[in-house]
């Protein structure tokens, strides 16, 4: 069963009771060819990159009824961000096996979002399913025996994920914009079919309140599934062949998979 709200943005909010809800209803997205999706372990999440949450932590006197930018100049709020990035280069440069000639800013922005940056881009994918691939995985216990295909969940009750329909008007240069770097390190980007959103605004900190503000978040939805669908969900993901292994083409993707190997391989999911 899927129940169909309007949030105060104006974006759509469908609450599905099982993950065959969701695989349903995603398809039945008169802009599903266009999208771009996002997933989150915890619904509550606003569509932030991790500067843009770093930069909420720096209000003075920790007054949350202002905007950052209202209680901070627009020179120092740019120039705490980019210093990451001047920071990240000055280290970058010169390591061995690393080329920098013809990087674009942005693609040091991606560069260093792939490594953990503290950066103003947004990671999407044109996947749905492997934006839920990356909610539930981040909803599983840390706890959870893994080396027994043993799972467990976060005990809040659902995951997001977050569908934006990529019509060219609600783009707007130096402002809100797609990235698709031309970087892509160990091959991640094209694995995990990803994208990135960058939001430069005075006023509003995330996509969803952005696009209302322009009367756009139409183009928005949500999906909410309840965590414990996570079950069949991996189940399902894994026979799509979207696992660690094939999202991080790496070493890194190799050791995650094998930590994981119980579950997605052998399929032995269990809740406690």
């Amino acid at each position: 069963m899927i129940t169909e709200e309007l949030m105060s943005s104006g974006a759509k909010l469908y609450k599905c009771e099982t993950w065959e809800d969701f695989t349903t209803q995603v398809r039945k997205n008169r802009f599903a060819s266009s999208s771009i999706y996002r997933g989150h372990s915890d619904p509550s999440w606003r569509l932030m990159s991790l500067w843009e949450r770093r930069l909420e932590t720096l209000k003075p006197g920790g007054d949350r009824s202002k905007s950052v930018h209202e209680l901070m100049k627009p020179e120092l709020v740019v120039s705490t961000r980019d210093n990451y990035l001047e920071q990240f280069k000055y280290y970058a440069v010169g390591l061995p096996d690393f080329r920098s000639d013809n990087l674009s800013e942005n693609d040091w922005w991606a560069l260093g979002r792939h490594y953990g940056l503290k950066t103003p881009l947004l990671d999407w994918s044109a996947s749905p399913y492997i934006a839920a691939f990356f909610a539930f995985t981040g909803a599983i216990d840390p706890n959870s025996n893994l080396d027994i295909g043993s799972i467990s969940f976060h005990p809040r009750k659902y995951i997001a994920i977050w569908a934006l329909a990529c019509e060219v008007f609600i783009f707007k240069k130096n402002e809100f914009e797609l990235v698709h770097p031309s970087v892509d390190r160990a091959y991640r980007q094209k694995a995990q079919r990803g994208t990135f959103s960058l939001l430069t605004h005075d006023v509003y900190m995330d996509v969803e309140s952005y696009l209302a503000s322009n009367q756009h978040a139409v183009y928005l939805e949500k999906y909410e599934i309840p965590t414990k669908e996570g079950f069949k969900a991996l189940r399902d993901l894994s026979l799509m062949n979207i696992t660690y292994a094939t999202l991080f083409p790496d070493l890194e993707g190799a050791v995650k998979q094998a930590n994981f190997k119980d579950v997605t391989i052998n399929l032995r999911i269990t809740n406690h």
